[in-house]
């Protein structure tokens, strides 16, 4: 720029005009003005009247300046790919000649990575995005990358420390150990069982540790029995208090079977008695869905309105619109329940009250929705 700056007071010059660089630069360092051919036509000497001047040093005109030899052209990278070897280097120099920065650990940076990755619940493939990449370049350019695999790898031995841990706490600090059981079917119809401890520390401090979750064949009481008793010899665990589990009837097959494997073994108290704790939250859950059988025919078709409109996103803009003609006050939306859990029916029905009005427009603006309730139940009613 300084260059291109002076090629201009130079021609300027050569015009028959007066150089302004030349004059404040050279008056600066007490120096006569240059005096051009047509010197009568240079105006009177003044004054630098800019303090900006005291942070420059004045160059002789014609002077050649050395170009970045990093780019040799100005030309600017405006685009997303890696970053050179010589910008990282000159940025990991920054960093390390920074008295602020602090020391930088590859190990301690990596299991950072790994624990950020369970606790958000991200998809390995992640770790490969370029955009990641490039933000964590930005903070710390002597970060290495690790691939997917390798990421996978660190996360299972993490776990075996963390379960190292966990074991010491346990063999240290609990007197009896309360353990509950939940299983679920997924959307790819696999079977899985989460099994949660839960004790009192020396601190009479109340803890909660997931200890299991493990996929399994079936449901039956065996199955459970046997799944149990296998996380609590992996964690070394004998005493158990109590097990809580819901009402179903393979659990009280399965509790049977625990029951006698503990008592082998001198882990429960007063044989067993309480150690089959039913969940009370199922139970009201079933309390709740016994009441709902009065209005079942309501429900339904509600419920199938409900999933009509979420089905696509066609047709949930199409519901939007039916909002918009309604004007309607209410900001949210109708949203899909789970039939085993009550209070997200209770939402939905909640929900689907307050847009009443629209699912009426909906029903003559789409005549497919029309078509597809008249298939079971019909289109919800006023009563409904």
């Amino acid at each position: 720029m300084l260059k291109t700056f002076q090629q201009n007071s130079s021609n300027f010059d050569m015009d028959g005009h007066d150089s302004v660089m030349d004059f404040e630069t050279k008056e600066h360092i007490g120096s006569t003005p240059p005096v051009s051919n047509n010197a009568g036509l240079l105006p009177q000497k003044r004054k630098n009247r800019s303090e900006s001047w005291n942070h420059f040093t004045p160059m002789p005109p014609n002077t050649e300046m050395s170009k970045c030899s990093d780019n040799p052209d100005n030309a600017v990278n405006v685009t997303m790919h890696e970053p050179s070897s010589s910008s990282m280097e000159n940025r990991e120099a920054i960093v390390n000649s920074s008295p602020s920065a602090p020391k930088f650990d590859q190990e301690v940076s990596r299991m950072d990575l790994t624990k950020m990755f369970v606790a958000m619940e991200l998809p390995f493939q992640k770790v490969e995005h370029p955009y990641l990449h490039r933000f964590i370049y930005g903070l710390q350019p002597k970060f290495k990358f690790p691939s997917r695999n390798t990421l996978a790898r660190d996360i299972l031995k993490n776990w075996d420390v963390e379960k190292a841990k966990m074991k010491t706490i346990l063999s240290q600090n609990y007197r009896r150990v309360c353990i509950t059981t939940d299983t679920w079917t997924s959307t790819q119809y696999s079977n899985y069982m989460c099994l949660t401890g839960y004790y009192i520390d020396n601190n009479w401090k109340l803890q909660k540790n997931i200890l299991n979750f493990t996929q399994v064949t079936d449901y039956t009481g065996e199955i459970m029995a046997k799944t149990v008793k296998k996380c609590l010899n992996g964690w070394e665990l004998n005493r158990v208090l109590s097990v809580t589990v819901d009402n179903a009837s393979s659990n009280d097959v399965g509790i049977q079977h625990l029951k006698r494997r503990l008592h082998s073994q001198n882990g429960i108290v007063l044989n067993g008695e309480y150690l089959h704790t039913r969940c009370c939250a199922h139970i009201l859950n079933l309390i709740v869905k016994d009441g709902m059988k009065e209005v079942d025919d309501s429900i339904v078709r509600i419920r199938a309105a409900v999933r009509y409109v979420r089905r696509t996103p066609s047709r949930f803009q199409r519901f939007k619109k039916c909002i918009d003609h309604e004007t309607i006050g209410y900001k949210g939306y109708v949203g899909r329940d789970c039939e085993t859990r009550w209070n997200s029916t209770y939402l939905m029905l909640k929900g689907a009250l307050k847009q009443n009005k629209t699912f009426t427009e909906l029903e003559f603006r789409d005549r497919k929705y029309f078509n597809e309730m008249s298939k079971d139940k019909g289109v919800s009613r006023p009563e409904d």
